[in-house]
């Protein structure tokens, strides 16, 4: 409604208004029509991302172009798929809204360049998101776990410690959440919460499904997947039984494999699990993702599953670091191999309980395995990937670093093949030389470049 004060400068001003408020949609405006967006990580993040969102109109629509183009004036146009969402019936308390879920895959892309999108509905767009593909060389990315919040408030602790790792290094890749980003995924007003975090649209971000975000709007007792899954667009290259849960991407020379840990069985991801090895030799490091901990401390009995699916595989295929959550302590374990301290740098894997991005907390429980631990405080790590070494700083909301991985992990995979390499030249000169007085022994011997 528009009141007339009079002629002269009061209804010019209102106006002028009027035209600024009608006009500012069609330039870039804010709407509840389009939400909940996000930039997930595509496969090769050299050359795509996936970015989901939610809409309560159908046709809304992608539109990207390099940051550079200011207007937007060689914007490329992606149709997303489309589904609607409605909330499981048997789901107590309040239930989700219902909503057209929206995926999208960016493709093609340029390595080692900055780009950003929007998304298009009727006269509108929404703001403007960023990413920036991965080329060769050093890259740093943020681990926060279990910000897990219950308000607005304890909301923005994980968005603070984005903002401070931010400002200690502004080249940051990707954000990686390993669990329990919101304390219900069936409250709708928490998964608005970490959408509208002003940091979400700086990168890229991973996630692992930790255990809250399959939690109705009542808690524990009834657990829905689609909480998770309509909230996120990673990719579907994971097990069978655990699409968009489970899946790798691989940024420069490393491997990222996330686990769904929340799965009562677990052989179809750890079959899954080795293909993936099998198939991603030339990778310098192996960081693997998931909410539950090898080696937990308030949940200790929960990491017994998590040992017997995964301590071997982990073993057999050099896997370097893992990042879980789950025990809201900060732990950083010693090498550990076969269950057991390692004194060898070429056989083991670092372990790293993250913290809490929020604010619950719970005691640590002494293990040996640990070699650093850190309570009551809401932290994240800043990791840093070089092509032989990986570097840890844990920060608080200060940006002050309370642990320093003195000791970097050094690569245990050569990823230059040996081209002149021939199996059966190799095998004419492998010799056994047995001493008649005792056939059940002898010396082997093999040439030097044997590995």
């Amino acid at each position: 409604v528009l009141f007339f004060l009079g002629e002269g400068p009061f209804l010019f001003l209102l106006l002028l208004l009027l035209f600024v408020f009608m006009g500012s949609g069609l330039i870039n405006a804010e709407s509840p029509k389009v939400y909940n967006i996000i930039t997930n990580p595509g496969e090769d993040l050299s050359k795509e991302v996936n970015v989901n969102w939610h809409a309560t109109i159908q046709g809304t629509y992608l539109e990207y172009t390099k940051e550079s183009d200011t207007n937007y004036s060689s914007k490329i146009k992606i149709n997303p798929s489309e589904r609607y969402f409605v909330a499981p019936e048997d789901s107590r308390g309040n239930q989700l809204p219902s909503r057209y879920v929206m995926n999208a895959t960016i493709s093609d892309l340029e390595a080692g360049t900055k780009y950003k999108y929007r998304i298009v509905y009727e006269d509108t767009t929404s703001k403007d998101y960023f990413f920036t593909t991965a080329s060769s060389g050093t890259f740093s990315f943020i681990h926060i776990t279990d910000p897990q919040y219950a308000s607005q408030n304890d909301a923005q602790i994980f968005n603070n410690l984005m903002s401070k790792a931010y400002e200690i290094n502004p080249d940051i890749a990707f954000t990686y959440f390993t669990g329990d980003v919101v304390d219900k995924g069936g409250r709708n007003e928490q998964w608005l919460w970490f959408f509208e975090a002003s940091n979400i649209n700086r990168n890229i971000v991973a996630t692992t499904t930790g255990n809250h975000e399959y939690y109705d709007d009542n808690g524990p007792g009834v657990w829905f997947e689609e909480f998770y899954d309509i909230h996120n667009n990673n990719p579907k290259n994971g097990a069978e039984t655990a699409l968009n849960t489970s899946y790798y991407f691989r940024y420069n020379d490393t491997l990222f494999v996330t686990i769904n840990s929340e799965k009562k069985t677990m052989t179809d991801q750890v079959t899954w699990f080795e293909k993936v090895m099998e198939e991603n030799t030339d990778v310098n490091f192996v960081i693997v993702g998931m909410h539950r901990s090898m080696y937990g401390s308030i949940y200790a009995s929960d990491s017994v599953a998590v040992r017997s699916n995964w301590q071997k595989v982990f073993d057999k295929y050099g896997v370097d670091l893992v990042l879980s959550g789950h025990d809201h302590i900060y732990s950083r374990s010693k090498l550990v191999y076969g269950d057991h301290i390692s004194d060898d740098p070429i056989y083991g894997t670092t372990y790293i309980i993250g913290g809490a991005g929020g604010k619950k907390f719970y005691n640590a429980v002494e293990n040996e395995k640990y070699q650093k631990v850190i309570e009551y405080t809401s932290v994240a790590n800043i990791i840093t990937v070089s092509d032989n070494k990986i570097e840890i700083s844990l920060i608080n909301q200060a940006g002050e670093e309370l642990d320093k991985f003195e000791t970097p992990i050094y690569s245990r995979r050569n990823s230059e093949v040996d081209t002149s390499f021939n199996r059966d030249t190799f095998l004419s000169q492998v010799t056994v030389e047995t001493n008649p007085q005792y056939p059940t022994s002898g010396i082997v011997s093999w040439p030097e470049n044997a590995y």
